[in-house]
């Protein structure tokens, strides 16, 4: 460093050094300025902020409004900021594959903290697979949270995954088309049915959407697996087409493209919250839906377990509740976007704002007994079974529903062409069977899904021949 630098910064010259700036008797060397200015832009944070990186596939207000909340919570409680990183891949569906998928490659992570949403279907494979890290929160955060939900754990015992909302299942309406259009009052599954309906019912593809999925598999499990086909096909029959994103098939209903539609709550009730309850309508088919969780989870080997926790303590706090119950620019609710959800804290639902929509999930009484294991363990092959003989061949599906619908049929003809038309390609226990066997031969589950496919063609066509 140059000789007169280092004089003019030793301690003992201090003064002078101020002197020389404010005009003193010693012109300043030109070397000293250019180092303080330097120095000015070469100023880093002393700290680099946490960061946070999280897979899912709720909409952008969900995602903008837990962002916005988590950081001035972390600010807060930690006098720390932090980034979140919001990663997305499609649906549920798509989502669990694509960990599977990545797990395979890297065992021990994979560059993601956390998963978040998909209702609770998914965390049970992901825990049977060893993917997930257990973390259990302070008990002034568990402890407010009930155990159970009508026989469903609302978090794991293992505190491996966590229910953040509850979530239930039903019918969407857009209430102004169903009456310009007269067409008939739907209260349950079944009556989606109806003919009349035809190519007035939006739904998400299951294979893509979890929640689309929950939806098919509750309906199998309300009416029995042959009773429950028979609504899914002729449904089917009348779906105007099938979404890979469950909710652009709800904003189908709110954009008058579609009357009605299957949807998870969360989807439904933003649509009766942005175009108003007396044009939208949401409801739960009574006895025949579930309400359960809409969980999150660490997964292994997390970038930064810190962080990942942190985020767990706060989705099940009252602060990130609030966000589901309270109304966009209330205090302590949403800023930009109404996003209602039903809390996994019971105490909180004095606090929801009347005409919602919103059932008490914890009093409320429900006559579906929902086995979710059963639905884990087939749910692949429900999947393939629906997407290989009605989603892929729907433009088979439609022409012949309705064909068989034809009212020039005498009923007696009718009636024996719609009994071939939902006969079940499969048992409920050879589709069980076949989850256990052949599924998890890649060669082999090929080989039946274009089977299924090739059998399903041959029965509608000929069926339109009729």
């Amino acid at each position: 460093m140059n000789p007169e630098i280092v004089a003019c910064l030793s301690p003992g010259n201090a003064f002078t050094i101020r002197g020389y700036l404010n005009g003193g008797f010693m012109k300043i060397h030109r070397t000293i300025l250019l180092l303080l200015i330097t120095a000015s832009q070469a100023v880093v944070p002393l700290f680099a902020a946490d960061k946070l990186i999280i897979l899912t596939s709720h909409w952008e207000g969900y995602r903008t409004e837990t962002e916005r909340a988590f950081q001035r919570w972390y600010r807060e409680n930690f006098r720390e900021d932090v980034v979140v990183d919001w990663r997305d891949v499609g649906g549920s569906s798509d989502m669990l594959k694509f960990v599977q998928s990545e797990y395979q490659q890297t065992p021990a992570g994979i560059g993601i903290d956390i998963f978040f949403g998909g209702g609770v279907d998914p965390y049970f494979r992901l825990k049977d697979s060893g993917f997930l890290e257990s973390y259990q929160p302070p008990e002034n955060v568990i402890g407010p949270i009930p155990k159970e939900i009508n026989g469903l754990p609302v978090y794991d015992p293992d505190y491996q995954w966590f229910g953040t909302a509850i979530s239930g299942f039903g019918i969407l309406s857009n209430k102004r088309v169903v009456k310009i259009m007269k067409l008939p009052d739907v209260k349950t599954w079944e009556d989606l049915t109806d003919p009349a309906l035809f190519s007035w019912v939006a739904s998400g593809d299951p294979r893509a959407s979890g929640s689309a999925a929950s939806l098919y598999e509750i309906i199998l499990q309300a009416y029995g697996w042959d009773k429950g086909w028979s609504t899914i096909i002729r449904m089917a029959g009348n779906i105007r087409a099938f979404n890979k994103n469950a909710s652009m098939a709800a904003k189908e209903v709110t954009f008058g493209d579609a009357a009605y539609c299957l949807a998870i709550d969360v989807y439904g009730l933003n649509q009766v919250s942005s175009a108003g309850p007396e044009n939208i309508g949401f409801i739960y088919p009574v006895g025949l839906t579930i309400i359960n969780p809409d969980a999150m989870a660490i997964l292994k080997g997390a970038p930064d377990q810190k962080v990942a926790r942190r985020f767990v303590d706060f989705m099940l706090s009252s602060t990130a509740q609030s966000l589901w119950v309270l109304p966009k620019g209330s205090p302590g609710g949403p800023v930009k976007f109404d996003i209602p959800r039903m809390s996994i804290l019971p105490g909180l639902y004095h606090l929801y704002p009347k005409n919602t929509g919103f059932i008490n999930p914890f009093t409320a009484p429900t006559q579906l007994r929902y086995n979710s294991k059963l639905a884990t363990s087939r749910r692949d092959v429900v999947q393939g079974l629906i997407g290989a003989t009605i989603i892929d061949l729907h433009s088979e599906v439609v022409p012949t529903w309705k064909r068989i619908n034809d009212p020039a049929l005498s009923p007696a003809k009718r009636r024996a062409l719609i009994d071939e038309f939902v006969r079940p390609p499969l048992s409920g226990e050879e589709v069980g069977e076949i989850a256990q066997e052949d599924w998890k031969d890649p060669a082999k589950r090929n080989q039946l899904l274009q089977k299924w496919q090739n059998d399903a063609v041959k029965k509608y066509r000929s069926l339109l021949k009729e």
